[in-house]
């Protein structure tokens, strides 16, 4: 960036002329700093506009002040697209709106942040859909979709997104909007802009027709560059598809009109198994010439390892065969299906030693999951190399799938990185990505040298170096190569003429520097972290290959249906708030360290506060990044220099209060009810003055526990010991889940204990005070070490506890006891389905009649933390086999409660916005009782519900229907 404004001048100039939010602090700086790409570069500025007006000024601002100035969409991006050191235009947070529907939906008018996903979802009322499907659909919006002229599965049939844009409405360099379709001609300009831009085009294009069309590559799936090809035709220039995929560098998109297709009638999928990759390239072009839609490629190395980590996709993903084709067809009826699939499954015939046909919706659905699911296996593995995309977007002739195929194991030998092949193979496109480490100078000297020689072979091929995903910095310096000079030409004067100051994503498509696929290196930063002594059981490199684990994809960004990550990105929509932002704010705080330049830790501190300990991430993060565990880490070294809140330490040692307000219960309960008293905690400690405390029970649960089980009869024949953990919750405010709890394992032929224990400290260890969670961890372990060493199960009906006593026990304490408390410990509903699976004739014991729920709707809402312990689909399943209950999962994300996170005042607003989508859920399903397992959602559902609707734990339902 080369203007003489300082940042914080960018930024107050901007915030005084635009609606939107305009952002110069370090640490959303820093946010927007990466995309999904291997590429770091720190922006000067983040401006979400919030119209087009503000999109305008704030392009004529960057104009007259020399600043570069890219838009950006989700940032989901592999190539480094929309990065840059000026201005960053995040289109996403605002431009959301839907402007127009057609109304038979055959056309759909948008701003530039509409999620792909949450447009097809909004057509299929109407039958319809956005023909190209990229992978990245949950979270791409359109106007990064068209800025990259995305394709997807489907291109066999659906193509490009180019092939169905409509018309744009485009802000030029000058601050000119323009409206751009295909086919228009000098007098259609209404604008002067707009005529200087269409007669420049055709006197730049129109001459060099033959050389365009003699530049193109054989493979059809190739948009590396601008779309030259097709630009201009008999006078007119298709304005539309050369704005198409050229990556903010033309041109900013403020709406989108695109065609729609209609979704298929009937689909039917074939599955194709064969011995060798040779005999699968011969059966490509069949299956091709065949009509499929699409024909994708899995070789045996990534079904193995999907076989391996996700046992629930082993009855579709055969490992005695080198690699599969998965072909779909599509038609208006399931015989006209059958019959394309017949005549595929003829025409490839011995080529394929197998072929299995799947014409049930669901079956599909599983299986093109399967798929989905296995790909980010690959990104998995930790260590200090990690599987990167550079050649990942090579797409050749498909007829040339095997020499290919044979190039591309020559290479992987010869520079040692092994090879998993997956991707489009009806187009020629294979995803591979090396396992390089780039903080070594041999890696990257490799690095250079695949490139060079992968896409040599393309070349080579009739292939391009960009089949998808774009040019961006990754390819940038490889274009002239791929087209020759005269054509590169061509590319400049495209450029600079609707940029003529350079302004618009600079180095993007365009880019003579030949060394710029290696500068700007995320790794760079991460490389130079200054070490520390993790208070967390973790090497300090441990920690470091976490955080550079991310990789920036962005599903963190998404907000669909069945997607739980971030909650807090949900409630907020702040690129701040993700995943990858910490995954970023983390890296830049350890580089800041060894820099003598560190971050302001209070500031630090609050936006990492932003993760509230949902263990999404561990789970959904393609890349296995537990994030909730690094801030833990982060956290507890930012105390040592900032301390605890008066609400954090109010909440880290809650037990003393709930001790307290047990004593004096029910006087407590009614004081608690007094708006003076609820004032008085949210004014001197923080805490929400408008959330209710919960009930406080008369004296401690484990006490009465321990009398319960001492008077009741000893169990002749028990099946199991167990120990009850109890918790907080049933300890201090609800001793019926507890009674429930010793009644069902009684009846479980179960004989259970209940030692002295204090709650399990997860306050403390998500607040970073770990040593008060190592002294409480150590009081219980001392307590519930000795059953565990006898084989005693440690059983707790509160996942977080069962979340803290099991997987995450080892980073507190890592001692031999902690280790057998450990693996001992489960959940109560996971230990109840174990039982009965080893013990069939428990289900005699256990089973009842469930008459007193005949007729009632039932939901079930899945705590957050019960998500990395087990199966959540496990106790609608359990209540349906025994007492044959239709159990409605409400799968609508995290209650917003969030721990303690919900109950400080300050959290209030994010709170209810994170917990909508659950609130919105019930007042859609009505239903006459609410289940759940988690104490801190009970407490939300209750609040959130306007109707008064009992929320239980499922054990307590068990206990009613036994009581009958």
């Amino acid at each position: 960036m080369t203007t003489t404004k300082t940042i914080e001048a960018i930024g107050s100039d901007l915030a005084g002329q635009i609606a939107g939010d305009v952002r110069v602090d370090v640490f959303n700086r820093i946010a927007y700093s990466t995309d999904a790409s291997i590429y770091r570069m720190m922006p000067g500025c983040v401006v979400m506009p919030r119209t087009e007006a503000d999109v305008v000024a704030t392009v004529r601002y960057a104009v007259e002040n020399n600043i570069p100035i890219a838009a950006r969409g989700a940032g989901s991006g592999v190539a480094g697209e929309s990065l840059t050191d000026g201005i960053v235009l995040d289109m996403r947070r605002y431009m959301t709106r839907i402007v127009q529907t057609a109304d038979d939906g055959s056309w759909v008018r948008v701003q530039p942040g509409v999620v792909l996903d949450e447009l097809n979802r909004c057509l299929a009322r109407q039958g319809r859909k956005i023909g190209p499907d990229p992978s990245s659909g949950n979270r791409a919006v359109i106007g990064g979709i068209v800025a990259n002229n995305a394709t997807g599965a489907h291109s066999l049939r659906y193509g490009f997104i180019s092939d169905h844009v409509q018309s744009l409405r485009t802000v030029l360099a000058d601050g000119t909007v323009c409206d751009f379709r295909n086919g228009m001609r000098p007098q259609d300009g209404a604008e002067p802009a707009v005529r200087r831009l269409i007669e420049g085009c055709l006197r730049l294009l129109e001459p060099s027709e033959q050389l365009i069309a003699q530049s193109q590559p054989a493979t059809k799936r190739n948009r590396c560059a601008y779309t030259l090809n097709g630009a201009v035709a008999d006078g007119a220039v298709n304005m539309a598809r050369l704005l198409t995929g050229s990556e903010g560098t033309l041109g900013i998109f403020t709406e989108i009109t695109l065609r729609t297709v209609p979704l298929p009638k009937t689909v039917g999928l074939v599955q194709f198994e064969f011995a060798g990759f040779e005999a699968m390239a011969q059966a490509v072009p069949i299956i091709v010439e065949s009509g499929a839609d699409a024909c994708e490629l899995m070789d045996k190395t990534l079904a193995a390892m999907a076989r391996d980590a996700l046992p629930q996709y082993r009855d579709v993903l055969p490992t005695d065969c080198a690699a599969t084709l998965l072909v779909e067809h599509s038609g208006p009826t399931v015989e006209t299906v059958r019959d394309k699939i017949a005549a595929t499954v003829k025409a490839v015939g011995d080529l394929a030693t197998r072929a299995t046909e799947f014409l049930d919706a669901p079956r599909q659905a599983h299986l093109w999951k399967s798929r989905k699911d296995a790909v980010p296996l690959l990104n998995r593995g930790s260590g200090q190399a990690h599987p990167l995309a550079f050649i990942e977007d090579v797409s050749v002739d498909h007829r040339r799938l095997d020499a290919y195929i044979a190039g591309l194991e020559n290479i992987s030998k010869r520079y040692h990185f092994p090879t998993a092949y997956y991707g489009h193979a009806g187009d020629g496109e294979l995803h591979i990505r090396p396992y390089l480490d780039l903080r070594k100078a041999e890696d990257l000297k490799a690095m250079r040298r695949i490139a060079e020689e992968v896409f040599s072979l393309a070349w080579s091929l009739g292939g391009s170096i960009s089949g998808e995903h774009g040019d961006g910095l990754l390819r940038a310096a490889f274009v002239r190569r791929q087209y020759g000079d005269a054509y590169y030409e061509l590319l400049k004067g495209v450029k600079a003429l609707f940029d003529p100051h350079g302004l618009f994503n600079p180095g993007k498509i365009i880019n003579d520097d030949p060394d710029i696929m290696v500068k700007n290196l995320r790794v760079e930063s991460l490389a130079s972290a200054a070490p520390f002594t993790p208070e967390l059981h973790l090497t300090p490199e441990v920690f470091r290959l976490e955080v550079e684990q991310c990789n920036g994809c962005g599903v963190c960004l998404a907000t669909g249906p069945g997607a739980r990550m971030c909650p807090v990105f949900r409630g907020t929509g702040e690129e701040v708030a993700t995943t990858r932002a910490k995954a970023n704010l983390i890296a830049a705080w350890m580089a800041a360290e060894k820099d003598g330049r560190p971050l302001d830790d209070a500031e630090l501190k609050r936006h990492l506060a932003l993760c509230i300990n949902c263990k999404m991430c561990s789970i959904e993060c393609p890349a296995g990044v537990d994030m909730s565990r690094l801030i833990i880490e982060a956290r507890a070294q930012l105390a040592k220099h900032t301390g605890f809140t008066a609400a954090e330490l109010v909440l880290i040692h809650n037990r003393w209060l709930s001790v307290a307000a047990c004593a004096f219960s029910p006087l407590s309960n009614r004081m608690m009810r007094w708006s003076i008293v609820r004032w008085l905690l949210e004014k001197t400690i923080g805490l929400d003055r408008n959330r209710p405390l919960p009930h406080f029970e008369r004296g401690s649960f484990v006490r009465k526990a321990q009398v319960l089980t001492a008077k009741s009869e000893t169990l002749k024949s028990p099946v199991d010991h167990a120990v009850y953990f109890v918790d907080s919750f049933v300890n201090y405010n609800d001793h019926s889940v507890g009674r429930a709890v010793l009644d069902v394992l009684r009846r479980a032929n179960v004989t259970v204990a209940v030692p002295e224990q204090r709650p399990a400290p997860m306050p403390a260890f998500v607040y970073g005070h770990l040593d008060r969670a190592r002294k409480d961890l150590l009081f219980n372990l001392r307590r519930l070490g000795p059953y565990a060493a006898m084989g005693y199960r440690v059983v707790c009906s509160e996942p977080s506890a069962a979340l803290c006593l099991g997987p995450e026990m080892h980073f507190i304490d890592d001692s031999d006891t902690a280790q057998s408390v450990s693996r001992q410990t489960t959940e109560l509903m996971a230990y109840l389905d174990e039982l009965l699976t080893a013990h069939p004739e428990l289900r005699g014991r256990l089973k009842t009649s469930a008459r007193l729920f005949s007729g009632k709707r039932i939901a079930y809402h899945t705590p957050c933390h019960l998500k990395p312990l087990r199966d959540t689909a496990l106790t609608p399943r359990l209540l349906g086999d025994l007492y044959g209950l239709e159990v409605q999962d409400l799968n609508a994300g995290c209650c917003g409660l969030a721990g303690t996170a919900g109950m400080q005042a300050k959290n209030r607003d994010l709170s209810a916005a994170i917990g909508k989508s659950i609130k919105d859920a019930i007042d859609a399903d009505r239903p006459d009782i609410i289940l759940t397992e988690c104490a801190a959602c009970k407490m939300q559902i209750e609040i959130l519900c306007e109707q008064n609707i009992p929320v239980l734990h499922p054990v307590s339902l068990i206990a009613r229907a036994f009581s009958l």
